[in-house]
């Protein structure tokens, strides 16, 4: 048990006294003095004294251990979602750069298509360009061929100075003595007149084969071999 002396008793009688007039000032003093006392007789009763200032410090430690847990929380969340923006950006650049590549494929696949065609197509015009070619030679050649076998020498029955021969394709009655009566088929050796000037638009001057007569006959009567 604590005994306070009378000693102190004046004094905090005065300092009461004093403290009237200046109360503000040593209010943290007395606060302070009855902490001390009241720890004193505690310790003296065997119990353990708490300020009460001390309950107040953790919680005031754990909420801004939770608001500083909350922020790098909601920091995260936001940094997870940029990253997730830029992810979706990033995906949609590929797609983009995948359409305009197979675009760009189907048009150059389309080029080599119509280039393919315009080949094909001047090959074509090239073969027919060479089968008229072709056949125009061979015609040509044919024709050679048969103005050979209408020549004298091979001929040995036509005149030395026949120009060509014709085949009647019609048969014509002769009207006058100079002019030649013929049945369709028989060949006729076309010669010159012997007077030029004497030939008439349309008329020939021949022999024909079957019975070596001269004379005169309408063209129109006969085709060329």
């Amino acid at each position: 048990m604590i005994i306070l002396s009378d000693k102190t008793n004046g004094e905090t009688s005065e300092s009461e006294d004093k403290g009237k007039m200046r109360q503000p000032k040593n209010e943290s003093k007395r606060e302070s003095l009855v902490e001390e006392v009241t720890a004193a007789l505690a310790a003296s009763n065997g119990t353990k004294f708490d300020a009460p200032e001390a309950d107040s410090e953790p919680n005031e430690r754990k909420e801004t251990a939770d608001n500083e847990q909350q922020q790098v929380k909601g920091e995260t969340e936001v940094k997870k979602q940029k990253e997730a923006e830029k992810e979706m950006q990033r995906q949609r650049r590929l797609e983009e750069q995948k359409r305009e590549e197979e675009k760009k494929r189907r048009e150059e696949q389309k080029g080599k298509e119509e280039e393919e065609r315009l080949k094909e197509e001047e090959r074509r015009k090239k073969e027919d360009v060479e089968r008229k070619t072709k056949e125009e030679k061979e015609h040509s050649a044919k024709t050679t061929e048969q103005d050979k076998h209408s020549s004298p020498a091979e001929d040995p029955d036509a005149p030395p100075n026949f120009l060509y021969k014709v085949t009647a394709s019609h048969p014509y009655d002769g009207e006058d003595e100079d002019e030649l009566t013929f049945e369709t088929g028989e060949t006729i050796y076309v010669i010159e007149y012997d007077d030029p000037e004497e030939q008439d638009e349309g008329w020939l001057m021949g022999i024909n084969k079957s019975n070596r007569k001269k004379g005169v006959f309408p063209e129109n009567f006969t085709r060329k071999v």
